[in-house]
């Protein structure tokens, strides 16, 4: 069977031609743009992704690795994907699946597991995570927070504050007392984790580093002490109610994720705030500051590319997009959250802003389990930096890392007003 698709894109003139062939469903054979869109990627979105939140189809592109997959960027079509159990994340874990980054999730980790598995893995973690627990943390936060800020003034600031590092290290420090990971393990863990955020190496580089870190963790596992997360997964083992690769993998996912996607935001949001001083007045009070971070949120792409790929288990209709069984499927959360048909002038950042509830931290089943951890590291640093120097205006351009998977500053330097 034959078929043929055209798909227009007004100034960006896409069309595709395609050709499926029964005996192999889901594979496409087509001129597309190739994905992430552009080479320099910044804290900005691509003007790609506004063509596309004016269109009620989807777009194929062609992903870095494993063939094409359907960008998927409205609002309502991110939220339906991430929600339906019609769009798998463990079919979406094979060797020739597409995908932004060369290595493939094992399949013990909870971001490649359906229901059931993924909730017995989710549920082993998710009491650790509560609201109220994280709540509980909020003071030891801010004094972390301004720890490292002290540390980022005794560096001196000839050139301007760095505060890279205090951005990096509030993240680590935090999900690592959670877990009960020692301060010394940190760099380990660091030096470990890193290949598994780079576009640029080899899927075999990536693997023995996943596999050297897992080691390391299942041995942090079998030590930990009795009052924090790696502890409580131990005893799960030994239980019998958890596997260790399911285990370890779990706690991979949570310290890789926990310590990096709220680093780069809060240095992504440091900047915004910077680019116009007065913004910093948000943070003068608790429910100002709450609304500034939604929005910060909402505002920032941490990703380069869209979220984990999903695999279609049977035919379904994604607004005007058949979307075929077998099809692979993106949803860009970061593109959605610009969705004006959702957040009126999407372009502007409104710390005030109230109304529908962003996707930064995903939604369905896969909702990130550290969301409210992360809010509370950014409200305290942000409020930390306020009380301690009134406004902060950027000292130098902003640069930015390249081949990876999120949106790194390479450095962030401000000049500081005391208030």
């Amino acid at each position: 069977m034959k078929e043929s698709r055209a798909v227009h894109w007004g100034a960006m003139n896409l069309e595709t031609s395609a050709v499926r062939d029964e005996a192999a469903p889901g594979t496409q054979h087509v001129n597309m743009r190739e994905y992430p869109f552009g080479d320099h990627h910044t804290g900005k979105l691509e003007p790609e992704y506004a063509k596309m939140l004016h269109a009620n189809a989807l777009l194929p592109v062609q992903m870095p690795v494993g063939g094409w997959a359907w960008l998927v960027c409205r609002y309502e079509h991110v939220r339906f994907v991430l929600a339906s159990p019609k769009f798998s994340r463990s079919e979406a874990t094979r060797e020739n699946s597409p995908r932004l980054s060369p290595e493939v999730l094992p399949s013990a980790s909870v971001m490649a597991m359906d229901p059931p598995d993924h909730t017995l893995v989710r549920r082993a973690i998710a009491p650790a995570f509560t609201a109220r627990r994280m709540e509980s943390l909020r003071a030891g936060i801010r004094a972390e927070a301004e720890k490292r800020i002290s540390e980022a003034l005794s560096e001196g600031q000839d050139a301007g504050l760095s505060l890279l590092a205090a951005c990096e290290q509030l993240p680590v420090q935090t999900i690592g007392d959670l877990f009960g990971l020692d301060p010394e393990d940190h760099e380990e863990f660091a030096r470990l984790a890193d290949p598994l955020t780079s576009r640029n190496v080899a899927a075999y580089f990536i693997s023995n580093a996943r596999t050297a870190l897992e080691a390391f963790l299942l041995s942090r596992i079998s030590s930990a002490r009795s009052d924090g997360l790696l502890a409580h997964l131990g005893d799960l083992i030994d239980a019998e109610e958890l596997s260790s690769a399911a285990a370890v993998n779990l706690v991979v996912a949570v310290l890789v994720g926990g310590r990096g996607s709220p680093a780069v935001f809060l240095a992504s949001a440091t900047a915004l705030l910077c680019e116009q001083p007065e913004r910093w007045s948000a943070f003068d009070d608790k429910a100002s500051a709450r609304a500034a971070v939604e929005e910060l949120l909402r505002f920032i792409p941490i990703g380069v590319g869209g979220g984990f790929v999903r695999i279609a288990t049977e035919d379904v209709m994604v607004g005007e997009t058949l979307v075929q069984a077998g099809d692979a499927v993106l949803p860009a959360m970061f593109a959605a959250n610009h969705d004006a048909a959702v957040f009126p002038d999407p372009e502007r950042l409104d710390l005030a802003r109230t109304g529908p509830s962003h996707l930064a931290f995903g939604h369905g089943i896969h909702h990130c389990v550290g969301a409210p951890l992360a809010r509370i590291m950014a409200e305290e640093f942000f409020g930390a930096l306020r009380s301690r120097f009134g406004e902060l205006r950027l000292a130098a351009p902003l640069t930015w890392e390249q081949g990876r998977v999120v949106r790194r500053l390479a450095d962030l330097r401000v000049e500081a007003t005391r208030g």
